[in-house]
């Protein structure tokens, strides 16, 4: 550092000598030199380690036998081509370029240089692209975090030191990850109740406390520079402590497929302008039809054509568009209804839908309990989403995964009984959710 220094004194010297007039040479000194080089050095620094990060290439990082183990990242996914808001898109960009501008307005006030995100949405709404867009627009590496395979929250601790500045750390699916609810500080008889890993020690177990202490405790100065990304289909299910600004500072909402969304798509899948004539009655059938970017994307890849892609889309989504108004007519579940806002819908299961699901989740049809499903299915309601996440989730064949069903139906119906009940003795104000 000192060979660089001199030479770059010498070559400020060797400007100044070249440059100014001759009457004021006399009156610069060494130190003048020195505040330049102080000034300049560091610039030159940050421009080159810029270069550099610009044409390195990005690297997946997994846990394999309890370390990081790098691989190529190539994931296609840019700002330019993920489906979603305009707006939105463009407040993320804004927010990603600020944090990595403000430097020195983290160090000023001794606050660590990270930030968190929490992208939350259906499945398939494009949360795994938009992390992927991230890393690729700030050439950062991604460690992907996979908590059921960290054995206790010194475990934890060592991998997340073990990461490197300029990076994001991801935790997909964070709800079926931890049971958020049971919190770290309890102590005493719930401890490790809350933990990701079973068994009955479970004294070193990580911990949503010991997560949280990354996050934003002590161990969060362990590094620069870097992003943390939470995602979850369900928000409602995250413990308010994992939420609030410090952990998760921006929370962005990946909803259905709007008509900004749905065109982004047709033009990278077919390079569609933004006038064709069957976008209108497209755009229409998706403001009565919740669809998301993945269903929407996956009808554009099996077609070689525009207006064969674009056909197919169309009689997808009337068909889509008569499950939707054989779920209105149950008046016992209520009226589904999309928020313009949030792209949401909410879809009961009914008795007669999941007899269509069951064709498509482990055989279910040919299984003797399905009538006490369809049961429990008319005496509780239960959105399409939480029966295929049940059935699918189920490795052990059909008869498991209607067992489990079984068991979460009558657990919701107890559930309910109990909050009617607390409504009726006047003990709970709002609504059951």
């Amino acid at each position: 550092m000192a060979a660089t220094a001199a030479g770059a004194a010498m070559v400020i010297n060797g400007l100044m000598n070249e440059l100014l007039p001759y009457e004021l040479r006399d009156a610069l000194t060494l130190s003048t030199a020195d505040v330049a080089l102080a000034s300049y050095l560091p610039f030159v620094v940050d421009a080159a380690k810029a270069i550099r990060d610009r044409h390195r290439d990005l690297k997946m990082h997994m846990i394999e036998y309890d370390a990081w183990t790098p691989v190529d990242l190539r994931h296609p996914s840019t700002f330019h081509t993920i489906a979603m808001d305009g707006d939105l898109k463009r407040s993320v960009m804004d927010d990603l370029e600020r944090f990595v501008r403000r430097k020195y307005y983290y160090r000023s006030p001794g606050r660590a240089w990270k930030r968190g995100y929490l992208l939350y949405g259906p499945p398939g709404t494009g949360k795994s692209s938009l992390v992927a867009a991230m890393a690729n627009y700030l050439k950062f590496d991604i460690y992907d975090l996979e908590l059921t395979e960290v054995k206790s929250n010194s475990d934890l601790r060592r991998l997340l030191v073990g990461m490197s500045n300029r990076s994001i750390l991801v935790v997909e699916d964070i709800d079926c990850s931890i049971d958020l609810p049971q919190r770290g500080d309890q102590g005493g008889e719930r401890r490790g109740r809350h933990s990701f890993t079973g068994g009955e020690d479970n004294e070193d177990k990580v911990t949503l406390s010991g997560l949280l202490n990354f996050v934003d405790g002590l161990w969060s100065t362990s590094g620069e520079e870097r992003i943390i990304v939470f995602t979850t289909n369900y928000k409602e299910r995250l413990d308010p402590a994992l939420l609030r600004p410090g952990r998760m500072d921006m929370h962005i909402h990946m909803g259905y497929c709007t008509s900004e969304s749905f065109r982004i798509l047709a033009r990278n899948y077919h390079f569609v302008e933004d006038d064709h004539t069957m976008y209108l009655e497209i755009e229409k059938l998706m403001e009565e039809v919740p669809i998301t970017p993945a269903e929407v994307a996956e009808v554009l890849m099996r077609n070689d054509g525009a207006d064969a892609a674009l056909s197919d889309l169309v009689g997808f989504l009337e068909a889509k568009r008569g499950e939707v108004g054989a779920n209105k007519g149950v008046k016992h579940h209520g009226n589904n209804k999309v928020d313009k806002y949030e792209q949401t819908m909410v879809l009961y299961c009914t008795p007669e839908y999941f007899r269509g699901v069951s064709r498509d989740y482990q055989s279910l049809k040919d299984r003797a309990m399905i009538p006490e499903v369809e049961q429990l299915l008319s005496e509780v309601p239960t959105t399409i989403e939480e029966v295929t996440d049940v059935v699918g989730r189920n490795n052990g064949g059909a008869d498991a995964a209607i067992r489990d069903l079984i068991g979460f139906l009558k657990a919701k119906r107890g559930d309910a009984g109990e909050n009617n009940g607390a409504n009726q003795d006047g003990n709970h104000n709002g609504d059951n959710k």
